[in-house]
């Protein structure tokens, strides 16, 4: 909770704003909160390098609805996962929960194809084979090319996961 949490709380008990909003307040864990919606809505002011909540909606069959930037545009296919909008359109955004509250079939379809999208490019299998691809080819050229050195440089971009960081490593 916050002060808009805590303004839109009070909006609401006064009857300007609908008592289908749920005010759930912090939430443990990715599964409950991902178990309390339809749909993601991110609306990011920063382009983000992965979006790891997007990926864990869409994991949980959630479509997601978010900015095109960043790598967002990466993780969702606009019109099959989820919908991808211009950065700052909150009009567009409106539009599309609009046509979803419309059509909800959709949401499940699009649910079902984020899950399949997720797991098809974004499972540890296909982490640890692209992984093993890419070590590879560097290994191989190496060995091909021993007079010249081949220097890699591997980046682990992650914020606040030291635990995970420690297991990637290992």
């Amino acid at each position: 909770d916050n002060k808009y949490t805590e303004e839109w709380k009070l909006q609401q008990q006064r009857g300007l704003l609908p008592l289908n909003i749920i005010f759930t307040g912090y939430i443990d864990t990715p599964q409950e909160a991902i178990s309390k919606i339809n749909l993601l809505i991110n609306t990011s002011s920063f382009a983000e390098s992965f979006g790891r909540t997007v990926a864990e909606a869409m994991a949980g069959c959630r479509p997601v609805i978010a900015y095109e930037w960043g790598a967002l545009n990466e993780l969702i296919i606009s019109g099959e996962t989820g919908y991808l909008a211009p950065y700052g359109d909150y009009e567009t955004i409106a539009k599309i929960l609009l046509e979803l509250c419309e059509k909800p079939e959709k949401i499940i379809g699009m649910g079902i194809n984020a899950r399949a999208h997720v797991e098809s490019n974004y499972s540890h299998t296909v982490l640890e084979q692209n992984l093993n691809h890419a070590l590879t080819t560097i290994f191989n050229e190496t060995a091909r090319n021993k007079k010249s050195r081949v220097s890699t440089t591997i980046v682990i971009p992650v914020y606040n996961a030291p635990i995970e960081v420690v297991q990637c490593l290992e």
